[in-house]
């Protein structure tokens, strides 16, 4: 039964990556962290447990849904290019960070993110209805710098929570007024750069520290990762196909429905 759940998870983040180039991070964490728990591994590698399998699996529902987004030209290749150095500094920094934070901990900072994205998309769409849809703008406004310092931002929290980027750049782009199906494609870019350095972070790190866990490649569970990814990658390209349809404010407003619901759940778990 709780393999079926797996895999319906599988469906929901997947098709979820697609859709806002969220990587799916905010969806299955959590899930990873109550099964786990259910499982009976040890409290104190649950956290990691779910973090690097959740990054391991982002890497096959990523490259489903940038390849989806590629094919429509939703990506900023500007934005990527200026965040890539920042991101790739950040992403190690965040794994060996976790390396010596409690897990409880990490899931009350994961959960507490959720809401505050949350809240945060809100406000943004509250501001914009007032005002009326604004003209959008692209990356010639937006400083070289300041995208080192958030692609750094972007790598050390999605290693360290597990995620795939979209939760953190998606609040920025829509301050900058990217429409959201760029937001998507480009996202989704940095979901494949976060998740195969991070996965790769986890793997290193976990390497003895978890020997005693059956089926497990450092901080990575094999059996969650085995049941997710089929779902995954069918349902980040359908993902990625609405969103290139699909309406604006209806994507924020589900975009906001699905990550408070998230961080609640997993707040007072």
């Amino acid at each position: 039964m709780v393999y079926v759940f797996l895999i319906v998870i599988g469906i929901i983040a997947g098709f979820a990556s697609g859709l806002f180039g969220i990587g799916g991070g905010i969806i299955i964490v959590p899930a990873f962290y109550f099964i786990f728990k259910y499982f009976g591994l040890p409290i104190d590698q649950v956290m990691r447990l779910a973090v690097g399998t959740s990054l391991a699996v982002m890497i096959f529902s990523s490259l489903s849904s940038f390849s989806g987004h590629l094919k429509y030209k939703n990506i900023i290749w500007k934005i990527v290019l200026n965040s890539l150095a920042g991101i790739a500094i950040g992403i190690v920094l965040g794994a060996v960070t976790s390396d010596f934070i409690n897990g409880e901990i990490v899931a009350i900072i994961f959960s507490l993110f959720l809401l505050f994205t949350a809240a945060k998309i809100t406000f943004q769409l509250i501001v914009e209805h007032k005002k009326g849809n604004p003209e959008k703008v692209y990356c010639s406004e937006m400083k070289k710098s300041h995208l080192g310092v958030f692609g750094f931002i972007l790598g050390y929290v999605s290693t360290l929570l597990g995620i795939g980027g979209g939760s953190i750049a998606i609040p920025y782009f829509l301050h900058n007024n990217i429409e959201p199906k760029k937001i998507a494609g480009t996202t989704a870019s940095y979901t494949v750069i976060v998740s195969i350095i991070g996965t790769s972070s986890y793997l290193i790190l976990g390497f003895g520290a978890v020997h005693d866990i059956s089926y497990t490649i450092g901080y990575i569970y094999l059996p969650a990762l085995f049941c997710m990814v089929p779902p995954c990658l069918i349902f980040a390209r359908i993902g990625a196909k609405i969103a290139n349809h699909a309406p604006e404010k209806l994507l924020k407003i589900l975009l906001i429905i699905l990550i408070a619901f998230a961080g609640v759940k997993m707040l007072f778990a």
